[in-house]
């Protein structure tokens, strides 16, 4: 309703195929096995940003195609060469520095990392 009270389609809802997509993937693996015990959002962040999912410069055009999808979260355990996320963009050249970039943002440990708590508080 927020969608299509501001003039947006909210055909996409029902046919996700109309969404953009980009034409090439890439599977990220994991360099190592351990537990998924921290993930540095900003860089992740900034690697799909180097995949054309954001800009640099209000003058980039940001690729609606683009991005990441996460295949694994904080607390996960994750063997060596398993996937951990997939990329997409429209030029294969972008996938090898925002690799780069996205497992410099992980940090795997032998032993599983604390639960964190996902609601704080309530406010009333």
């Amino acid at each position: 309703e927020w969608i299509g009270m501001q003039g947006g389609d909210v055909n996409f809802f029902d046919d996700l195929s109309l969404l953009p997509s980009a034409p090439f993937s890439f599977e990220v693996k994991s360099p190592e096995s351990g537990y998924l015990s921290s993930m540095e959002t900003t860089q992740i962040g900034l690697a799909a940003g180097e995949l054309g999912a954001g800009r640099k410069t209000k003058e980039d055009r940001i690729d609606y195609g683009a991005g990441i999808v996460l295949h694994k979260k904080y607390g996960d355990l994750v063997k060596k060469g398993e996937t951990v996320a997939s990329f997409y963009a429209s030029d294969k050249e972008k996938f090898i520095p925002a690799e780069r970039r996205f497992l410099s943002a992980l940090t795997f440990s032998q032993t599983m990392p604390e639960t964190k708590k996902l609601i704080f508080d309530i406010v009333d």
